[in-house]
């Protein structure tokens, strides 16, 4: 399943897109790695899922897929969270 995904960005017939850190080119490293503490310190949450749900938030995307078994994307407010198991196709 990871290798389809990755390969032609498609989950069965879920097109999946693949975003930048932000679509607004001022968008520093800087601020985002500011972003992404301010994040980590009010949500308690793992650094990856954070870093994602800045990206996410950059670019308007309120719904994850994620393969992680662990709730960290459910304690950030304003996301959705999938998992592939819990797809009927």
């Amino acid at each position: 399943m990871e290798s389809q995904l990755v390969s032609e960005r498609r989950l069965q017939k879920m097109k999946i897109h693949i975003v930048e850190v932000s679509p607004d080119k001022d968008y520093d490293f800087v601020e985002f790695f500011y972003h992404v503490k301010q994040s980590i310190l009010k949500y308690h949450s793992g650094v990856g899922d954070v870093i994602h749900s800045v990206i996410m938030r950059n670019n308007g995307i309120t719904e994850i897929l994620t393969f992680d078994e662990k709730d960290d994307f459910k304690q950030i407010p304003g996301l959705t969270v999938f998992h592939p198991k819990n797809i009927k196709i």
